[in-house]
């Protein structure tokens, strides 16, 4: 009896310091509520290595609404990984090796992770940011499958998605899940579990990418990065080509759910791993990645290695749309580049930027260009599924195309070219003696003035606030404007003239200088998503065929094997079937 009473006491006692271990974790100096964003995109792609080795990648989209975002930590299943290879970048930046460690947890509460350190160029309140990081070669992290009823041995994984504490994200999440697996199967050999609280389909996508590995992807725009979705599958054992990373299912501990509940202890240990990170969390990305990943994202160049050839001289007679092919701009500025384009040759109007609605002219200017044909077909298509197979087909062409133009020619040599037709575009605006002049010059020079990387700046230096006369063509971009009076160009954007312009008395709408300038870059982001929904996703599709650089140890090419993910905290462990184990993370700055 007296034995139950202290016993109890100490229980008592062990919570009571508990307690004040967590209260003392928790930061005093930073206010959770100071954090506020939403995550418009998330690709999030898992692969399983045929050596059963995991890799995962993060690449979405961030819209911060509170302060700055100056660490992202990223939880991953174990530490089973090498520092050297992660990687990330952040608007397209590569982050420096030395600004990535592993999770300090008593600061994160991150068990297992990376932390990518941006105190030098916080994302600032009211901006966008784009994030990338992957880890590939994470070992043991794959579990046998006991309960079968396959006549052969089988191994299982479960995976849920990144989320973020419902304090800190807002709005729906355009949400992709991509799982891919090893080679070597048929058909009928894998298996997918159904998704736990997804709000979509339950029923994937399915396919053999390129390199015969099996594909399943689920896809909603009514999803969000709060929620604890749960993804898996499993395969045969006997298409891996080592046994290493396989774990017995009894043998995983981490999760609080692998307690009976019998041990005090392990009860406390859940809570330092579980309750703790909930409540230390700020702005954090906890990736809670179950047992089995492994994907490779597109870190790369959608340009087919073939245009890095060494070659001579310079490839002139490009038109804007291949210039900005060739320089690898985003695809929400290409596509919005051929819908720049139709529209001053009066080709179509658009009705509705986002999604994406087109009237297209009958006839149709004559000599249009294939990727011009190609989008007009693409957009004609009335189920989203074809459409987005036509448009994927269109611009891989038009990469292709680009291509076999520069076979011969010096990659740097021409980008130096191009790029400088760009700055001379800009003079010649910035030279124009009134605004109306400036405006002619800028409606001739248009598909070369937007390929400028900063476009929205140097409509804001040149107009300032005064008036800008928009292209006469401008009101087929929306309902905004309407038809004028003034004639609709048909001249092909092959590159800007010096031929002087005269003013004329032309009845030309205008627009305040910064407002013309965010009409242009919202135009871009509008008619980029309006088309194919996730650019992200879009861009994998097409450098899958484009550049499908292989992955280590037979996986899928890039395009199927890239992935954007937020964060999120957890620790139970829901598995889809009896050979599943779970390892997570959680926790946060």
């Amino acid at each position: 009896m007296f034995k139950k009473k202290s016993f109890l006491g100490i229980k008592i006692l062990v919570l009571f310091l508990a307690m004040i271990l967590w209260i003392q974790m928790t930061p005093v100096n930073v206010s959770a509520e100071d954090y506020r964003f939403s995550i418009p995109e998330n690709f999030v792609i898992y692969a399983i290595d045929s050596d059963g080795k995991a890799s995962v990648s993060y690449e979405f989209t961030i819209e911060n609404q509170g302060r700055g975002v100056d660490y992202i930590d990223i939880a991953l299943p174990n530490n089973q990984f090498d520092l050297t290879n992660v990687t990330a970048s952040i608007d397209g930046n590569p982050v420096p090796s030395r600004y990535i460690s592993r999770t300090d947890y008593q600061e994160t509460g991150i068990p297992y992770g990376i932390t990518i350190d941006n105190t030098r160029n916080p994302i600032p309140k009211g901006k966008r940011a784009d994030i990338y990081v992957e880890a590939m070669q994470i070992g043991k992290t794959l579990y046998y499958v006991e309960d079968n009823s396959k006549e052969e041995d089988y191994i299982s994984f479960n995976f849920q998605p990144n989320y973020f504490s419902p304090d800190f994200t807002r709005g729906n999440t355009d949400l992709t899940v991509r799982l891919v697996l090893p080679t070597g199967m048929t058909e009928n050999d894998p298996v997918y579990f159904p998704p736990q609280n997804w709000d979509g389909a339950s029923e994937p996508e399915t396919w053999f990418n390129d390199n015969g590995n099996v594909v399943y992807e689920w896809h909603s725009t009514q999803a969000n990065s709060r929620s604890e979705y749960i993804f898996g599958a499993m395969f045969p054992k006997r298409i891996l080509t080592s046994q290493d990373q396989i774990s017995d299912p009894k043998s995983y501990s981490s999760s609080p759910s692998s307690s009976g509940g019998n041990n005090f202890f392990d009860t406390i240990l859940s809570i330092a791993v579980c309750v703790v990170p909930i409540s230390i969390v700020f702005l954090s990305f906890f990736a809670i990645i179950k047992k089995a990943k492994n994907m490779k994202g597109l870190a790369g160049s959608y340009l087919p290695p073939a245009i890095k050839a060494e070659g001579q001289g310079i490839k002139r007679g490009l038109t804007a749309v291949e210039a900005a092919v060739l320089l690898e701009e985003k695809m929400d500025k290409i596509i919005s580049m051929i819908i720049f384009s139709l529209s001053k040759k009066g080709a179509i109007a658009v009705t509705s930027q986002n999604p994406l609605v087109i009237k297209v002219e009958n006839p149709l200017p004559e000599k249009l260009y294939e990727y011009e044909s190609g989008f007009i077909e693409a957009m004609n298509e009335s189920e989203d599924k074809n459409k987005k197979a036509k448009m994927t087909k269109t611009i891989t062409d038009l990469i292709l195309s680009v291509t076999e133009k520069m076979k011969g020619y010096s990659l740097d040599e021409t980008k130096a070219y191009y790029r400088s037709i760009i700055e001379k575009a800009w003079q010649q605006v910035q030279d124009a003696d009134s605004p109306e002049l400036k405006g002619e010059k800028l409606d001739e020079i248009f598909g070369w003035a937007i390929l400028d990387e900063n476009v929205e700046g140097k409509t804001k230096d040149i107009f300032g606030d005064g008036p800008v006369y928009v292209p006469t063509w401008w009101w087929r971009m929306g309902p905004v404007y309407h038809p004028t009076t003034g004639p609709v160009s048909s001249a092909p954007a092959s590159g800007p003239t010096n031929v002087p312009s005269t003013s004329t008395s032309r009845s030309t709408p205008t627009l305040p200088g910064s407002e013309f300038a965010r009409s242009i870059t919202d135009s871009v982001r509008n008619f980029g998503v309006g088309t194919v929904g996730s650019i992200k996703g879009f861009t994998n599709q097409v450098t899958g065929k484009t550049n499908p650089i292989s992955a280590p140890s037979g996986s899928s090419s890039r395009s199927s094997w890239s992935g954007r993910g937020g964060g999120g905290h957890s620790c139970a462990c829901a598995c889809a079937c009896a050979g599943c184990a779970c390892a997570g993370g959680g926790g946060g700055r």
